[in-house]
């Protein structure tokens, strides 16, 4: 009997521990998430002021013209057209000529390049 309780208790208390780590992750994965969100948010205000003839899409030009401005701004190198045509085709995914919103913003958080 007594070593019934002790598993009985010792499952209640597995459970509580369970329950307890979930709760620390769905709080983690909350900051996270928010955290994702502002990224987004702010993303998409860049895409915004990129996309100057309002397509709500950025073509290669469009692209070429914002990494020209960004590493004269940072005073970096800037990269070759070869090497901006290389970027942009790797995220067109859809092979549609432009960069929808989701494609840049996987160019933007997946390039060491930029």
């Amino acid at each position: 009997l007594i070593s019934l309780v002790f598993v009985i208790l010792s499952i209640q208390q597995f459970f509580v521990v369970v329950h307890e780590l979930i709760a620390v992750a769905l709080i983690i994965s909350g900051f996270r998430l928010a955290q994702l969100t502002q990224i987004r948010d702010q993303a998409q205000k860049i895409f915004q002021a990129i996309d100057t003839d309002g397509s709500n899409s950025l073509d290669r030009n469009e692209i070429g013209i914002a990494l020209e401005e960004l590493t004269n701004r940072l005073k970096g190198k800037a990269l070759s057209p070869e090497a901006i045509d290389a970027l942009f085709l790797q995220h067109d995914k859809d092979n549609s000529g432009h960069l929808e919103f989701d494609e840049f913003f996987e160019l933007l958080t997946h390039c060491p390049e930029i």
